[in-house]
């Protein structure tokens, strides 16, 4: 007898607990340990283009734990969509991927309304339960993202020199949060899948991240202007770098290098022994040559798995 079809419920925020505890046993699968907590998980879906009952839905076992989950929610101010499909380990099969990714190319042909979109979704190299069943609905590995790791050890880096004119400075919030934030969007601009981010946007879903700390986003400044700019998050166990840009013109000078190294010395004195970033294999500046220069080296391979929808 066929196995029946898993139902799919709308989400609550209540189910934020229990969300997060089977994502870490997925994350402990994939990546070792756990790599999102329910703070982090609450924050996103409590963003204001983010409703839990329309844009989630959870998979409830037998015994009423959950035991999968998905949800898709737009990348800035765009029609591209970011999809995340978690499946219990105890659970994983095909055949219970595919009615919640069939669920998400459904909620985001609803939310485009007819206008042409996109529906992308990460996948670890070694989940190939998950790629095979984002292969079978139609969705095509179009990118490879590597995660970068760097081991701290007990001394912390020496300062990178930066270039004539240029100086390190922190970020205020407030008062920086327009200049850090157009420096970023410019240095992304070019970068796949990169949607431009309303400021607005960018304040709620990054500086009111619950793990923000303006110690560590820092600015570059040449001639009064902001020239670069990273922004970096203490997750506990170790620093993450979500961001690190500089404006096209400013390559190539050690602005990058300068950022990264201080924000590594601060993750160190906050008693952080490993830093690390995720960045497109594929990226035209150069930067994964710049990350493994300073001793950074792969350690986990993500698959992009994309569709159009709603495109002829």
């Amino acid at each position: 007898m066929a196995a029946l079809e898993p139902t799919l419920h709308p989400a609550t925020l209540g189910d934020v607990p229990a969300v997060a505890a089977m994502v870490a046993a997925v994350d402990t699968v994939d990546y070792g340990e756990p790599d999102v907590n329910a703070d982090e998980i609450l924050h996103d879906w409590s963003q204001g283009d983010f409703d839990p009952a329309l844009d989630a839905r959870v998979v409830r076992g037998d015994d009423g734990a959950i035991i999968a989950c998905a949800e898709v929610k737009p990348r800035g101010d765009s029609l591209e969509f970011d999809g995340v499909v978690d499946v219990h380990p105890q659970h994983a099969t095909a055949a219970a991927f595919a009615p919640l990714i069939a669920w998400m190319r459904a909620r985001v042909t609803q939310r485009a309304a007819g206008r042409p979109a996109g529906l992308g979704v990460y996948c670890t190299r070694t989940n190939t339960t998950k790629a095979a069943a984002l292969a079978a609905a139609g969705l095509a590995c179009e990118r490879v993202v590597l995660r970068l790791r760097i081991e701290l050890g007990d001394t912390p880096p020496a300062p990178a020199p930066l270039a004539e004119g240029r100086s390190l400075a922190p970020f205020v919030t407030g008062d920086d949060d327009a200049a850090l934030h157009g420096v970023l969007e410019a240095a992304f601009r070019e970068h796949y899948r990169s949607h431009p981010r309303s400021l607005g946007t960018w304040r709620t879903e990054t500086l009111g991240d619950p793990q923000f700390d303006p110690q560590y986003f820092l600015l570059v400044r040449h001639a009064g202007q902001v020239v670069g700019g990273i922004e970096g998050f203490d997750r506990g166990e170790f620093g993450w770098v979500a961001r690190v840009g500089v404006l096209a013109s400013e390559r190539g000078r050690g602005t990058a290098r300068a950022l990264l190294l201080e924000v590594m010395r601060r993750f160190h004195a906050a008693g952080r022994r490993r830093m690390e970033l995720g960045v497109d294999a594929q990226n035209a500046t150069g930067a994964t040559r710049l990350y493994e220069s300073i001793g950074m080296r792969t350690v986990l391979h993500y698959e992009m798995w994309r569709t159009d929808i709603g495109r002829v």
